[in-house]
């Protein structure tokens, strides 16, 4: 190989190296921003009623004592 086409080599290379580091910090950047929009609010207020204990004890002492 002569010194011309191993310069042409290294100077694709080098340009391939710049692109796939350019795609990595666009994705970087752009990704996060796609994935952090707040997910859509409810259709309607969801009402949640929570049976009483049987047993009807309070609930339980978690002091420690």
């Amino acid at each position: 190989m002569s010194d011309a086409e191993n310069l042409e080599i290294k100077k694709r290379a080098r340009r391939r190296l710049v692109g796939a580091v350019a795609l990595a910090l666009l994705a970087a950047v752009v990704l996060p921003m796609m994935m952090d929009q707040e997910p859509r609010p409810a259709s309607g207020d969801i009402q949640i009623t929570i049976p009483r204990s049987r047993s009807g004890a309070g609930p339980a002492d978690r002091s420690g004592a």
